[in-house]
């Protein structure tokens, strides 16, 4: 009897050791790193509740009225680190910075992140019209819709093995210009080769481009631009006649006797500089004076 009570607690422990063992290999199976980005909905906060769209694969930002910079958290979803992160896109006018990433470190998902050391902001600049580093004008993103890919490359661990991850995420941006064509009767006015500058404090300016028209009292103007432009006008002093020109409208307006100033207004939204002058308060400016007067 004794025996068979030996026997079946050799038994028992055998079963609970075996029993054992296959918990720790499951506690051993670690997950390999993958890429999760998170947009930060205000790089100023410190705060990681900013952030939103983890899991996303693609990223609208909707209307873009001129350059801007987004920011987003990268980090690593798996148990293992990724290292060797490299990042690029495929449109000249998405930049993506820094291009390169040592490591990662593991299990540094959002809702552990504070707790996972040091994780890289990357910055996503998109030039549309100004320079984000330095000062001056830059191309213009074609109007309308506009996207980039976004591509992340990098090195991790499964099973022991070094693998190669990639994944990539999608960014669309609706580029908003403002633009116009001059006409006086039925001959387009060349808004490239203005005929001179008259001195003018409006915009900050100091000069603004003058066009010079015929014995004409009015001209008109055809919004070809995918915003709607408030176009206020009158003489160097005031300018308080004002119509809205809505997107592929065109309006007449009758000009004073002499030298009529125009500002064009469409809430900061940038400009080929070649053909509408802006101001540092982001209003288009341009003055017509009737040739027979000059």
């Amino acid at each position: 009897m004794k025996t068979l009570t030996y026997l079946a607690q050799i038994i028992f422990l055998i079963f609970t050791l075996s029993s054992c063992n296959k918990d720790n290999d499951n506690i051993k199976k670690r997950t390999p790193g993958y890429f999760v980005l998170a947009e930060l909905n205000n790089s100023e906060s410190s705060s990681l509740k900013s952030t939103k769209n983890v899991s996303s694969s693609s990223f609208d930002f909707g209307d873009l009225k001129a350059s801007k910079e987004f920011y987003f958290l990268l980090v690593n979803g798996g148990d293992e680190p990724i290292f060797n992160i490299a990042l690029s896109t495929d449109n000249s006018h998405f930049a993506i910075n820094p291009s390169q990433i040592n490591q990662l470190s593991a299990g540094t998902l959002i809702t552990n992140v504070e707790n996972s050391g040091i994780i890289p902001i990357l910055t996503f600049g998109i030039t549309h019209g100004t320079n984000l580093n330095g000062v001056g004008y830059s191309e213009l993103l074609p109007m309308g819709i506009n996207t980039s890919v976004l591509n992340i490359t990098g090195q991790t661990i499964n099973n022991g093995d070094t693998i190669d991850i990639n994944n990539s995420f999608n960014i669309t941006v609706n580029a908003q210009v403002m633009d116009i064509e001059l006409y006086e009767g039925s001959d387009k006015i060349n808004l490239t080769t203005p005929k001179g500058s008259v001195s003018s404090n409006l915009g900050g300016l100091g000069f603004i481009r003058v066009y010079s028209i015929y014995d004409t009292s009015r001209i008109s103007i055809k919004n070809i631009g995918n915003v709607t432009i408030d176009l206020f006008y009158g003489d160097p002093y005031i300018q308080n006649n004002h119509i809205a020109i809505f997107q592929s409208d065109s309006v007449s307006i009758k000009l004073a006797d002499f030298i009529n100033m125009l500002v064009l207004d469409s809430k900061g939204t940038i400009t080929d500089n070649s053909r509408i002058q802006l101001g540092n308060d982001g209003k288009g400016y341009f003055s017509i004076v009737k040739d027979n007067h000059q």
